[in-house]
């Protein structure tokens, strides 16, 4: 049985429990309704003889209302518009003047753990498996037990550059998913899923999903997730594989009550072939294969000092010469006088072409009334070892954040970039309003 008839089959057994779902109704709240609405504006002004000046307006809108009617129903809305202006046009796809607009989200949802059938409809981000990408459609949740959940999902793919609706490209999964306990104290999480993409009749994906999660008395947890690849007719031809692993994630880690936290992680991704992409050369892929371990610690030190470091090594599959990175960070708060912070970084990597590092150092002020100031250095020097230069690049700026009346706020920011990669003025201005 192919991945849409399982989803359709298990969506009709669906039907009557969502049919009974409105019977257990929480008990009736007044709505709430949080968000934001902004504008803002963004401008560079380009001091080199590119003369690639660029400015670009934006609105964006986060709305979300909780419990309509007095019950477990809600709605999401993310939108953001942006109108793009620059000094000339550098590609034929890349024009001098454009419209970007975008819907992230716009989804009805009806969430009451303690109904048969929870749903969500429009468009979504399924937040049961990673890969997945947006939905324009709907997903059907049935709560088993108080442990045991089970569910389908089913929709088109929003077109990946503008975010207009399309029906060409349609998706399908179905997942189980296990829950015990919560995040005050010991939890376990898994789910494992299966899904699909698909260009009409053409296989675009398909793939297995698992994760898990633990924790243990909120000092120790455990993250895991595994994609494996399902070829079949033009991918196993691709392939050459009928499985693949795409994906593979690990992660653990360790906090104490207060002053010390520290995760190891391993990772390796390959990225994956679909429909769109089964003419590029398989060197794109190879090479896009990495191995990575990576370890952090951060302590919290007496006198408000916070230090962190963290370290990573990465290999490619196809050469023996690894890829090092690495960041060093320190707080400090209520240096000299109260509310004044400083923050001070280096981050670094060396691998086979480059090595590189960029240093980093902000004072910041919080003022009364919520207002803050801050303002920073940093540089990014890195030689390339093709020709034996190195290239050296400046930047300073100046930021503000203000909280004005009637949840009115203000942020302004200055940048000034110097030195062998860009030159220039960055300007950033936003107004807008929480509710």
């Amino acid at each position: 049985m192919s991945v849409r008839a399982a989803v359709l089959t298990l969506a009709l057994l669906l039907v009557p429990a969502l049919a009974a779902g409105q019977d257990a109704t929480p008990p009736s709240r007044p709505t709430e309704i949080h968000g934001s609405v902004a504008l803002s504006w963004y401008h560079f002004e380009d001091l080199t003889e590119s003369d690639l000046d660029f400015s670009q307006p934006t609105l964006r809108l986060k709305l979300k209302a909780k419990r309509l009617w007095g019950s477990a129903w809600n709605l999401g809305i993310k939108f953001r518009s942006r109108y793009n202006d620059r000094s000339r046009s550098l590609r034929d796809d890349v024009p001098e003047t454009e419209w970007r607009n975008r819907v992230y989200e716009g989804v009805l949802s009806y969430d009451n753990p303690a109904a048969p059938v929870n749903l969500r409809v429009g468009r979504i981000v399924s937040n049961v498996m990673s890969g997945i990408g947006y939905i324009d459609g709907l997903l059907l949740q049935h709560n088993a037990s108080a442990h045991w959940r089970w569910g389908v999902f089913a929709g088109t793919q929003p077109d990946w550059e503008t975010s207009e609706f399309q029906t060409s490209v349609h998706k399908y999964g179905v997942f189980v998913k296990y829950l015990k306990g919560d995040f005050s104290g010991n939890r376990l999480e898994a789910t494992l899923a299966a899904a699909g993409e698909y260009h009409g009749s053409d296989v675009s994906r398909e793939y297995v999903y698992l994760q898990s999660s633990f924790q243990l008395d909120r000092h120790w947890g455990a993250y895991g997730s595994l994609e494996l690849d399902v070829n079949r007719e033009w991918r196993r031809d691709l392939v050459g594989e009928d499985l693949s692993v795409s994906g593979l994630f690990l992660t653990a880690r360790y906090r104490t009550a207060e002053s010390l936290s520290a995760a190891l992680s391993y990772d390796s991704r390959r990225t994956y072939v679909t429909r769109e992409m089964r003419s590029e050369a398989d060197s794109l892929f190879d090479d896009a294969f990495r191995q990575g371990l990576r370890a952090s610690l951060d302590a919290r030190l007496p006198g408000a000092w916070l230090l962190g470091v963290d370290l990573g090594v990465r290999a490619v599959e196809s050469a023996s010469d690894e890829t090092y990175s690495y960041a060093l960070r320190a707080r400090k708060s209520g240096v000299v006088i109260d509310g004044l912070t400083l923050d001070v970084s280096l981050l670094g990597f060396s691998n086979p072409l480059s090595s590189g590092y960029s240093p980093e150092i902000r004072l910041g002020k919080r003022l009364r009334g919520g207002h803050s100031l801050d303002l920073s250095y940093g540089n990014y020097t890195y030689d390339l070892d093709l020709d034996e230069s190195q290239r050296v690049s400046h930047r300073v700026r100046v930021d503000g954040q203000f909280e004005l009346l009637a949840r009115l706020y203000a942020f302004a920011s200055y940048e000034y970039d110097w030195g062998d990669d860009v030159v220039g003025h960055r300007v950033l201005t936003e107004l807008g309003y929480r509710f």
